[in-house]
């Protein structure tokens, strides 16, 4: 189905712009051309319903490109503006895109047209989205400022000898002290070292000076409560003259939340600009590792009884398995992995998990399962589970090298709002609770908040990649629930998963396979966009004895299978052209109902938002993979 796409067209050619409405009708857009030639009418375009995408010409008589930039960019500065020209150096297209344009095309070689515009599509839709959350933010400040400042602020007077005269039911709310405690004190009393004295020294400072005045002076200083415990607060201080002298008054606000909120902000939006970029380059790695896998693995059938050329080829193969376990392990974090959910027997799987960790721990640890009473199944999956569960079963080991006791506790448990504290992206509810603890050396509080970050390791990287506690952060979030840590040097460790209860208690069951099977004859269309990819896959089918069409889009296989059937489609999800893998599954069901289907890619994240993905019954395999895995795969659905 045709998008529609509103397009603002600046060319005085009427030709020339066909030309460009017919390649966007080819790259699957249902353009809706408003073509302006002068300054005026593209103000008066501009001041109406604003289009998606602007293209333009470089020169226009009496318009250039650079004036029509410079009138888009001041009624809209994120709309995608692109150049379309013929007679451009490459000088003057490096000046516009300085000035905001977003791409230039030769006039001559427009194949590059719709794939800008898709791009430039997505980037509007990313920063109007970024945009609200900016507005949402700042809403959202404003409400926090409008709450702080309704709450009653400690308020202090103090002569100019800087001993207090009067102490709000505020300030006692704050300090801890009842007001007939502190008044006839030095004000030092409410500060811990060094601010006591830098506190003292500015009020001497300031006393030796005739006619000064501290009119309405505020900063952050650190106040002391009467336990001892210390807090940051904002201090103002005013000045005034009465009967008695020259006083002071102080406005003392607890800001704790306040720093904390903005520090958990900064974390949280750090972790989601990595979480971006790992997301955005692992489909490019998977696609390299695939090619690597793939074609080592066809060499290796090529030279079987050297035994020195297959130490070689397997080798290299286990690095670039390596690799793709990396890139799993990114995609956890960033929650863009391809996550297959079931109702899980925790139980069961607790049990597994501890009789796969005993022989690989050493036996001074100590390992315990308190298992409570279990009327709830988590929903979840169930291989993710069990690897963020191995995952934090070593980092408790390694925390404990001269022994201790590793416990894994399961049971069930409700959280509220109040519960889940700032994650807005778990809701409340019925949750199974998986908690994996130690008695080891802990984790420091200047370390703490950083151990779920990617590639942040106190071990040293030469050992350990520093992705192991943030997969399991990406998997839990990704699969909706809720997780805390919490650790005392010296004492132990305690990390907590909450997994969303599953609404159907049953243990999902998988449906029996027959055996798999090296090959067969049938007929399989082969849609993949990577060259290399395409050709090492298509070999290894054909050596398995299938017929075997390859397209490289999903047009060229639509084309390709026009004629006739197939029986299983497999296709990358992620393709130019305008048309996704799933987008491509649904045209081939409404052509052949009941066709079987198999996704392939390294970075799903599209299928995973497609929920029309499970209604055709389709399967799904990351890349990279090992031949037998995809030969495998293959026969069971066909022979399903």
């Amino acid at each position: 189905m045709s998008r529609p796409l509103s397009v603002l067209m600046i060319e005085d050619s009427a030709d020339d712009a066909e030309l460009l409405a017919i390649e966007l009708r080819q790259g699957g857009f249902e353009p809706q051309i408003r073509r302006v030639e002068t300054a005026e009418q593209l103000t008066e375009a501009l001041a109406g319903t604003p289009p998606e995408v602007v293209i333009a010409d470089y020169n226009l008589p009496g318009l250039g490109a650079a004036q029509a930039l410079e009138a888009v960019r001041r009624s809209n500065p994120d709309l995608p503006y692109l150049v379309v020209s013929g007679v451009v150096n490459a000088e003057q297209a490096v000046e516009l895109m300085r000035a905001g344009a977003q791409d230039f095309l030769d006039k001559n070689d427009l194949a590059r047209l719709v794939p800008a515009v898709e791009r430039e599509l997505d980037e509007a839709e990313r920063k109007r989205q970024l945009r609200k959350a900016e507005r949402d933010l700042r809403e959202s400040e404003r409400r926090n400022r409008a709450v702080l400042e309704n709450i009653v602020d400690g308020v202090i007077t103090m002569d100019a000898d800087g001993i207090i005269r009067a102490f709000s039911q505020g300030a006692v709310a704050i300090f801890g002290h009842q007001a007939e405690d502190v008044i006839g004190q030095p004000i030092e009393l409410l500060m811990p070292e060094p601010f006591d004295r830098r506190h003292g020294d500015f009020l001497k400072e300031h006393m030796g000076k005739s006619g000064a005045s501290v009119a309405n002076f505020g900063r952050e200083v650190v106040g002391r409560r009467k336990d001892g415990s210390t807090f940051p607060m904002h201090l103002g201080v005013g000045e005034t003259e009465t009967a008695e002298g020259r006083m002071f008054i102080g406005t003392a606000r607890d800001i704790s939340d306040l720093k904390r909120m903005s520090e958990e902000l900064a974390q949280a939006q750090k972790m989601e600009a990595v979480g971006r970029l790992t997301g955005g380059v692992a489909h490019d790695f998977n696609n390299l590792l695939m090619i690597i896998i793939s074609n080592l693995e066809l060499l290796g059938d090529e030279i079987n009884g050297n035994d020195d050329l297959e130490s070689l080829i397997e080798a290299a193969t286990s690095a670039a398995e390596r690799g793709a376990d990396v890139t799993q392990r990114l995609l956890a974090f960033s929650r863009r992995q391809s996550l297959m959910p079931e109702a899980i027997a925790i139980r069961e799987l607790v049990e597994d998990t501890v009789k796969l960790l005993r022989p690989a721990i050493e036996e001074t640890v100590e390992i315990r399962s308190i298992v409570g009473d279990i009327v709830s199944a988590p929903l979840a999956d169930r291989g993710h589970l069990q690897n963020a569960l191995v995952n934090l079963a070593m980092n408790a080991c390694d925390a404990m090298p001269d022994g201790g006791t590793l416990t894994i506790e399961i049971g069930d448990t409700r959280l509220t709002q109040v519960d889940l504290g700032d994650d807005s992206e778990a809701k409340p509810g019925e949750f199974v609770m998986v908690d994996v603890s130690d008695t080891g050396k802990g984790i420091a509080n200047d370390v703490i908040d950083r151990v779920f970050e990617p590639f942040f390791t106190t071990k040293g990287m030469a050992t350990h990649s520093g992705l192991g506690l943030s997969m399991v952060y990406g998997f839990v979030r990704q699969t909706g629930g809720h997780l805390e840590i919490s650790s005392t040097p010296s004492r132990g460790t305690s990390v907590q998963l909450y997994l969303p209860v599953a609404e159907n208690m049953e243990k999902q069951t998988a449906k029996r396979r027959r055996p798999a099977l090296p090959g067969g004859e049938e007929t399989l269309m082969l849609v993949e966009d990577d060259h290399a990819v395409r050709g090492a896959l298509g070999r290894l089918l054909t050596k398995l004895g299938y017929a075997v069409i390859e397209a490289a889009s999903g047009p060229a296989a639509i084309e390709a299978c026009k004629d006739g059937a197939i029986d299983l489609l497999i296709t990358d999800v992620v393709m130019p052209g305008g048309m996704s893998g799933p987008d491509l599954a649904r045209e081939f069901a409404d052509r052949q109902p009941g066709i079987k289907i198999l996704y392939i890619s390294g970075y799903a994240e599209r299928l995973v938002a497609d929920k029309s993905a499970a209604d055709l019954g389709a399967r799904f395999l990351g890349k990279p993979f090992r031949k037998e895995l995809f030969a495998k795969t293959i026969r069971e659905i066909l022979d399903d």
